[in-house]
């Protein structure tokens, strides 16, 4: 008698079964993975010495459930992104109301947690007018996704105007780009000076598709600034600011904003788009010194696990 060597319905219900299991562990397994690393992220957030240093005006953090969204979902837009800073006894968000402009939700972003997605016309603004000292200090964790045009990651400005040049003279606009060629570029342009008061630009580079952080000081009193791409100098280290003078700088009603390059008030005007992640934001209204920027960066370092210079 020919033995039959086909499985039965009973056997090939075992394999079904057997696949099954295998598949849904595999599954938890990589749930379990980034419920660790988020957990460990926050943990570092929680411990890190952002929190005790004075003059915190911003964190904004895609890591945080009180910052995004806890119920958003992989892919999911962004329509708010909350200041967790402890400091801030009125806080000031960054949002997004027309869905075509909101960013995307990302769970797997940089180190294999939580980030904000960017492309095309996406950008978040600042909820409400904010005031500010001309010295100040910021740092971002990011990536950009493609190597092309100008790209404005941040930029704080006022423009009283209604045309969409950010013209001089009308307002002021303080920005942090990524130009042609992947150099990086901070501006200043003053409502007192024709021109760009100062227009400062790195010889190194960047790539796509790796990960950063810059770190930016702007001293108005002793005419410094510098900027730093993972602790490495790209700009000034004391480079002077050329005829800044802080009666240039406008103090009340500004705006920052992520994403783009602003001008009007009503948001309407694209320009300089950023295309790629952004998970961290700090800024602080001051100019801090190196030992106070090292130690962010070294927080920011761990947990996103990008190695410093």
């Amino acid at each position: 008698m020919k033995k039959n060597s086909a499985f039965s319905l009973i056997e090939l219900s075992i394999v079904i079964l057997v696949i099954g299991i295998l598949v849904a562990g595999v599954t938890e397994s990589r749930g379990l993975i980034i419920k660790f690393r988020l957990s460990s992220a926050r943990s570092l957030t929680s411990s890190s010495p952002v929190n005790s240093m004075k003059d915190l005006i911003l964190w904004l953090d895609a890591t945080s459930a009180s910052s995004v969204n806890e119920s958003l979902g992989d892919g999911d837009l962004v329509d708010k992104w909350s200041n967790i800073s402890s400091q801030q006894s009125s806080k000031t968000d960054f949002i997004q109301s027309q869905v075509s402009y909101k960013p995307t939700y990302k769970i797997n972003g940089i180190n294999g947690i939580p980030t904000l997605s960017f492309s095309t016309d996406d950008y978040l603004i600042s909820s409400a007018s904010v005031s500010h000292s001309p010295s100040y200090s910021f740092f971002i964790v990011f990536n950009m996704s493609v190597e092309s045009t100008d790209k404005t990651i941040i930029n704080l400005y006022n423009d009283s105007d209604t045309d969409s040049n950010n013209g001089n003279r009308n307002g002021l606009v303080t920005m942090t780009e990524i130009k042609p060629g992947n150099i990086v570029r901070s501006v200043f342009r003053s409502d007192v000076v024709t021109g760009a008061s100062d227009d400062n630009k790195s010889t190194k580079t960047i790539t796509s598709q790796r990960d950063y952080i810059m770190s930016y000081s702007r001293n108005f009193a002793s005419k410094d600034e510098s900027l730093w791409i993972n602790n490495e100098a790209f700009i000034g280290n004391g480079t002077v600011i050329p005829s800044v003078t802080n009666g240039g700088f406008t103090t009340t009603n500004l705006f920052w904003i992520i994403g783009k390059l602003h001008d009007t008030p009503s948001g309407d005007v694209h320009s300089r788009n950023f295309n790629g992640q952004i998970s961290e934001i700090i800024i602080f209204d001051r100019a801090l010194m190196k030992d106070e920027i090292d130690d962010v960066e070294k927080y920011l370092s761990k947990k996103y696990s990008i190695k410093l210079n």
